[in-house]
């Protein structure tokens, strides 16, 4: 497991989760860390849903991805801790490389 060292971990916890309930998170959270793992543990008050910074608050059509909770970016935050070296600006576009398996 030393391939977990310093690695950068994100863990989504939601309190109020009784599908995935977050106090699993938190064993995540230790098991990661004592592999010496850089973790970031986001927490808050919301249930099994995918939080987004949406500000018009409505929720998902699909029952099984739901989207809600305005006002948390999850996926931004979960991108700047394992990503922290992307570049400032969201609008940039970088041309594609055809050659990816060489």
């Amino acid at each position: 497991m030393s391939n977990l060292k310093d690695m950068p971990v994100f863990i989504q916890a939601g309190r109020k989760d009784n599908t995935v309930p977050a106090f699993l998170q938190f064993v995540q959270e230790k098991f990661y860390k004592n592999f010496g793992s850089n973790v970031k543990l986001d927490k808050a008050d919301y249930d099994h849903v995918v939080p987004t910074i949406n500000d018009d608050c409505q929720e998902g059509s699909d029952a099984y991805y739901d989207f809600k909770t305005c006002g948390l970016d999850a996926a931004g935050n979960m991108l700047r801790h394992v990503l922290p070296n992307l570049k400032k600006n969201s609008q940039a576009v970088v041309a594609r490389d055809s050659d990816w398996k060489g």
